[in-house]
């Protein structure tokens, strides 16, 4: 009778043994895929057929340069653009210096194909061969100062001009670390769009960076820092536009980002692009349907990064006759930021609610600042104030 559960634990140990086995072999048999070599570092990776965003028509600058891109991401590129239609790649980006950046393309290849490319390397006198952490690497020179690196993961064609990154991915083929699919695995169970042309995925805490590499003074407000976390967007190409439409996930913490400060707000129609002029270079538009939600949720994100702000409005309110209820009031439910020639000076448009309750309260600032009469002009018909709190906007709408 002693030796019964003796017997069973052996049994129970040897189920589950075998079962790790059989668990072990299955999951080696699974065919790897192109995502389960994309590093976490992407800054952004595109889903698609690259037919479908390089499809030239017209004369399209934009058409151009996306041609270029994939022309170079596959080398024989007439050969292989036939034999490609139809089927979806991915293409990551990845910052590679100070000052660079560079494309990553991942191809899924039948083996006829893969047979094919290879007979093609083969035709090049050019291309010579090293090896890294036991995988084969080809350097193939297509131009005359251009040379991209190339690597075959089993059935997967890898490709890029930067040999360090192929060596990352090949890093990534042969370790357990987590990657860009495994890091925001909600992205992948949103809606897509099947009739555009691919899919964006894009890494938000990254973006910023990639940004400031086309800015003369970088960027280091806090929205290019804690937009959120990642973003999956439809890419619809037109001539000379890209019109990009998806989700936005906000960061783990619901403190931490700025996108969580409009978890409960609900959209706004952009009636504020009537007074925006034409020339403005950029325009960031902001819906705030519930004041004093937005209120709240802006509260946590500031104590979460910006104590001292709060103090500032909290001596706002204490000095003046001025409350965030009353400004909820006065205001609408648009807010909108813009430039114009210069990058580093920008304006701030507020939809008002309430024009009598709001130049009421901007009076009474004015006046508890400074005892003097309030600046009043009129220009074309309109009336321009200014006001004593240069930081009165900062104060109210930071970070935005």
């Amino acid at each position: 009778m002693k030796k019964t559960p003796l017997l069973i634990t052996a049994f129970c140990l040897s189920f589950l043994t075998i079962g790790y086995f059989v668990y072990t072999a299955l999951q080696s048999e699974k065919p790897r895929q192109a995502w389960d070599l994309v590093p976490k570092d992407a800054i952004l990776v595109y889903e698609g057929d690259y037919n479908q965003i390089t499809n030239r028509v017209g004369d399209s600058s934009l058409n151009s340069i996306l041609y270029r891109i994939e022309k170079d991401s596959i080398p024989g590129s007439y050969l292989f653009r036939k034999e490609l239609f139809g089927k979806v790649s991915l293409g990551s980006l990845h910052l590679t210096q100070r000052e660079g950046f560079d494309f990553v393309t991942y191809h899924s290849l039948s083996k006829n194909l893969k047979d094919k490319f290879n007979k093609f390397l083969l035709t090049k006198k050019e291309a010579k061969s090293r090896v890294f952490e036991g995988s084969e690497i080809i350097e193939l020179a297509i131009a005359k100062s251009k040379i991209i690196s190339i690597a075959f993961i089993e059935e997967i064609l890898v490709i890029s001009s930067t040999p360090f990154l192929v060596e990352d991915v090949i890093r990534k083929s042969l370790s357990e670390v987590e990657g860009f699919r495994e890091s925001y695995p909600i992205l992948y169970s949103l809606a897509r769009i099947e009739s555009d042309n691919g899919n964006l995925y894009i890494n938000l805490k990254q973006l910023s960076d990639f940004q400031n590499l086309f800015l003369s003074r970088k960027n280091t407000s806090a929205i290019a820092r804690y937009l959120g976390g990642a973003m999956l967007v439809d890419l619809k190409v037109k001539d000379h536009s890209i019109l990009m439409n998806g989700f936005a996930l906000d960061s783990i913490s619901s403190k931490s980002s700025v996108l969580s400060m409009f978890n409960k707000q609900r959209p706004v129609s952009f009636d504020l692009k009537s007074i925006l002029p034409l020339k403005a270079g950029l325009v960031a538009h902001y819906g705030i349907s519930d004041y004093s939600e937005w209120v709240k949720s802006r509260s946590a994100f500031c104590k979460f990064h910006r104590k001292s702000l709060l103090d500032s409005l909290h001596q706002l309110e204490k000095s003046y006759d001025f409350t965030q209820e009353k400004l909820g009031k006065a205001i609408g439910d648009e807010v909108a930021q813009f430039t114009l020639s210069d990058e580093d000076k920008s304006l701030f448009a507020i939809e008002i609610g309430n024009k009598s309750l709001l130049i009421s309260m901007l009076e009474n600032l004015n006046s508890g600042v400074n005892k003097e009469v309030n600046y009043l002009e009129t220009y074309s018909g309109y009336e321009i104030r200014k006001s004593n709190l240069p930081q009165l906007v900062h104060t109210l709408f930071w970070p935005l």
